[in-house]
């Protein structure tokens, strides 16, 4: 079995995944490494190389990839821009500094600035995008339960398994029309949008279920997903499917609750580590 990690597990937790990674396959992502990157600084530097120094040291492993990177493989498609050489050659530019201006001269501004960048880069809908989403989720919801989305069942309705499955599978064909075009040098019309989502291997169920699930727990509360939510259910591209054993240790609350299918799959740090 494999488990990988929220940001904040790994850094409040760090000396028990220490421990805990002598039997057990404990992953960090390099996503976990770009938002840790990111939040390096002057006042914060000692600290941070303290953690990685314990990384460094201990059997966690390390996946590299980005987001971006599982993203493409799970279409099919080569991604011309991956940054695998740059999360680690700034791992190694950590380790080897005793100060921040030391780190500063070891790395090149363009790539910090790709790192503060890629960390900002999964935002929120913009409101034209949300009200396209929600026509989405209602008209779906008429279809499937044949009866107005002002119906007093439809909050208690949008979290339905049907309903899921179709902003699942709404979620998975997105995501290939953001990784092409400049990411992949490849056209984004209808055709190939269809060719490459024939393609999909099914990898990205995990996430496209958690996605879908808290946006609709959302919509249903008459609320929409932060950036700081965005930043959180990304990380869970690393776990595949539903039967992959790849499992994810957790702090944060938000992966207390996105839905049943994931229950098996999330387990709280504290629980874990007993």
């Amino acid at each position: 079995m494999i488990y990988y990690l929220d940001t904040s597990t790994l850094k409040g937790e760090i000396n028990s995944l220490v421990k805990l990674s002598r039997t057990n396959n404990i992953y960090l992502s390099g996503y976990n490494l770009i938002e840790l990157y990111s939040q390096i600084n002057e006042i914060s530097f000692e600290k941070s190389l303290t953690l990685f120094k314990k990384i460094e040291g201990s059997y966690l492993k390390i996946d590299w990839r980005l987001p971006d990177d599982v993203l493409a493989k799970t279409y099919n498609l080569k991604f011309r821009f991956s940054k695998i050489k740059l999360i680690k050659k700034i791992f190694q530019n950590i380790l080897s500094s005793n100060n921040y201006n030391e780190f500063k001269s070891k790395s090149k501004m363009e790539n910090l600035n790709y790192i503060d960048f890629y960390d900002k880069l999964f935002s929120p809908d913009n409101d034209q995008t949300q009200s396209q989403e929600n026509q989405f989720i209602a008209k779906a919801y008429e279809q499937v339960f044949l009866k107005s989305h002002k119906s007093d069942d439809y909050k208690k309705d949008l979290l339905s398994d049907e309903i899921i499955k179709i902003l699942s599978e709404r979620t998975s064909k997105s995501l290939l029309i953001y990784l092409l075009g400049p990411l992949t040098k490849t056209n984004k019309n209808i055709e190939t949008i269809d060719y490459y989502h024939n393609l999909y291997n099914g990898k990205l169920e995990c996430f496209c279920y958690a996605f879908a699930y808290f946006k609709l727990l959302k919509y249903s509360e008459k609320n929409t997903i932060g950036r700081n939510d965005y930043n959180d259910l990304t990380h869970l591209v690393y776990l595949e499917n539903i039967k992959a054993k790849k499992y994810f240790l957790y702090n944060d609350k938000i992966y207390s609750n996105l839905g049943s299918n994931l229950n098996s799959k999330l387990k709280l740090f504290r629980e874990f580590s007993k």
